[in-house]
């Protein structure tokens, strides 16, 4: 997922960051704590340039949604410290439990929800208060689509109308259960590896 990385002259403080993601690079939810904990840690701790300089060897850029989900993660960590055992190893479902609002991720976990096997939940969206409210919804529409093309697009979605607070309505009639985990999982590994090649065009 990540290309190799280069024989460039890099701190020490970038090395250590850039080796302990190499070795957590693995899908399980203790590596994608790991993995969101080296990049939260490598964001919080590096100067702009050397965050960037480390984003680049890992195969991303400053702006992925990878990086973004996992700095999501990362500062919510918190609620996840008594569930590392019970949570699930695909990324996009751990990004979507991490921004989801306390008292909704508490619901779940109080009514065991939370686990290994569960799907991606339903993240009930907070109004955004930077943005001001202006009623406009946008309406995705098709004639025909695959099912993991409907998920592909909904995973590229996700997030958009609470940054820029809009409504997204999808057709109706639609059952996302049609998709496996397995099929979710492929479709994460190649949306990271867009991601990837975005990095090394940039």
């Amino acid at each position: 997922m990540f290309k190799s990385i280069t024989q460039k002259t890099h701190s020490v403080e970038v090395k250590n960051y850039i080796n302990r993601f190499v070795v957590a690079y693995k899908k399980s939810a203790k590596n994608v704590i790991e993995l969101a904990s080296v990049i939260g840690e490598s964001y919080a701790n590096l100067d702009e340039e050397s965050f960037k300089s480390f984003c680049k060897e890992i195969g991303y850029t400053t702006r992925s949604s990878y990086i973004s989900k996992m700095k999501t993660i990362y500062t919510n960590l918190d609620r996840f410290q008594e569930l590392k055992d019970a949570l699930p190893g695909n990324y996009t479902t751990i990004y979507d439990l991490a921004r989801m609002p306390i008292e909704q991720f508490n619901e779940l976990v109080a009514n065991g929800k939370v686990t290994s096997t569960m799907r991606a939940p339903k993240v009930v969206q907070e109004p955004n208060q930077n943005t001001p409210t202006k009623g406009i919804v946008v309406k995705v529409k098709w004639d025909a689509m695959s099912m993991m093309g409907l998920a592909a697009l909904t995973r590229l979605l996700d997030g958009f109308d609470q940054q820029w607070g809009c409504t997204i309505e999808m057709p109706k009639g639609v059952v996302m259960t049609q998709v496996t985990c397995t099929q979710l999982n492929e479709l994460d590994v190649a949306l990271a590896a867009n991601d990837s090649v975005e990095a090394n065009a940039a």
